[in-house]
């Protein structure tokens, strides 16, 4: 990230000058989020396919949330004023619960994927969830009222952007 006029950083881990956490953070809220339903549907059915499916969504959200937050770590990490936002801070610390529930979550699936949906499998990714959305809140706050990430000019603090009228 760099500073901007008026306040704010811009991500300096980009893809044609678009931030590329925001792009890879949407398969992890996807895979995570989609966890509890195919264990409640596990529950209901007792067919065995959506005890797989949790595991594979699992370890497609755990793949994917390793690479955000490697990207997110490193827009941490290599510019200081984004770690002055409170904010981000929190919103780090909330991925990293977030990634270590789910990390828990499949491996104590490892074994048998059927048996462990009940209760620690169900309860995990609720929890999951729950983090997940504060996390997927801090970073929207980082972003709206913090000007952090994106780098748009539409998006600059008032004073920055210039007044018309």
């Amino acid at each position: 990230m760099r500073n901007l006029p008026g306040g704010g950083a811009e991500s300096v881990m980009t893809l044609f000058g678009h931030p590329i956490h925001p792009m890879l953070v949407t398969f992890p809220i996807a895979f995570f989020s989609a966890v509890p339903l195919t264990d409640l549907a596990f529950c209901w059915l007792a067919d065995p396919f959506w005890a797989r499916m949790s595991f594979w969504l699992l370890a497609a959200g755990v793949a994917m949330g390793g690479l955000a937050a490697l990207v997110g770590a490193a827009d941490f990490s290599l510019v200081r004023d984004i770690r002055r936002y409170l904010s981000s801070w929190n919103h780090f610390l909330a991925a990293i619960v977030t990634m270590a529930l789910g990390a828990v979550n499949l491996l104590q699936r490892l074994g048998d994927h059927q048996i462990a949906v009940l209760p620690w499998g169900l309860a995990l990714s609720a929890l999951t969830v729950i983090m997940l959305g504060m996390a997927g809140w801090l970073g929207g706050k980082m972003v709206f009222e913090h000007n952090l990430g994106p780098g748009q000019p539409e998006r600059a603090a008032p004073e920055a952007r210039g007044k018309v009228g």
